[in-house]
């Protein structure tokens, strides 16, 4: 029998526990099951695509607008923004930041939070206003609902109360999302003292999921990276796209 065969719908999943004679011992509702076809940037090996070439998603993540050329002159191909001249909520300034980036061949991945994850009921207008207004430009790599969900959702920022509240802020912002835009990745960055089971459930809301890791000094980064990629693998479902984001803290 196939079973949630139907795309982009929401399905609720209700289960009833009983013993060998009958009597029930529990009952379960899980909703926000849905299914989506991979957005068409992200092909069936989990790589990104752009005019149907391969490309490698070496990026910088913390960029400046006026280093935008030399990023693009070492290789790096996508960059998450720093500067505020590039990460706005203003659409007429995002559009300009998005054709300076397009002019060196760089490709940028919009923040969809601020204190709060892309579905928040406080954020979701801002979300679906900033996807339908950019998912065109080409210049557009992705969005990023939230950054260290499973740390914000601790009670902080005004996030979340609880990992379980901030998945359903997640499963809303991907809907919203995709629904608007079936090209460009929904993607999610989380930490790497993240546990296995927030790691779970965030990687079922994206289509590329991140994992970071802060090394105390440059010479961690390599182990730091080894270690969190290794675990992260554990967790995530044979082909599931995985970027990992090497950081250092500087005072600059």
């Amino acid at each position: 029998m196939q079973t949630l065969v139907k795309k982009q719908y929401e399905y609720t999943l209700a289960a009833t526990y009983y013993a060998a004679d009958g009597t029930v011992l529990a009952k379960t509702q899980t909703k926000g099951i849905c299914r989506y076809d991979r957005p068409k940037a992200i092909n069936d090996k989990g790589q990104y695509v752009v005019d149907g070439e391969v490309v490698d998603p070496f990026f910088i993540y913390g960029a400046w607008d006026q280093f935008l050329e030399g990023y693009a002159s070492v290789g790096i191909k996508f960059f998450r923004a720093r500067d505020k001249k590039l990460d706005t909520w203003d659409t007429d300034k995002l559009i300009e930041a998005l054709d300076r980036a397009h002019s060196v061949g760089l490709k940028q991945i919009i923040a969809l939070y601020s204190s709060r994850p892309a579905g928040h009921p406080f954020q979701i207008e801002n979300t679906r206003r900033v996807v339908e207004t950019v998912k065109d430009h080409p210049a557009v790599a992705g969005y990023l609902m939230m950054d260290e969900p499973s740390y914000a959702a601790r009670g902080l920022f005004k996030s979340a109360k609880t990992y379980e509240e901030m998945h359903e802020y997640l499963v809303e912002g991907y809907k919203t999302i995709r629904d608007i835009d079936p090209v460009h990745p929904v993607i999610n960055i989380d930490t790497v003292e993240a546990t296995s089971e927030t790691i779970e459930m965030t990687s079922q809301v994206t289509d590329v999921f991140m994992i970071d890791s802060y090394p105390l000094s440059e010479k961690d980064i390599p182990i730091r990276m080894y270690t969190a990629t290794s675990r992260v693998m554990g967790f995530l479902k044979e082909g599931h796209p995985f970027w990992t984001l090497g950081c250092q803290w500087t005072d600059t």
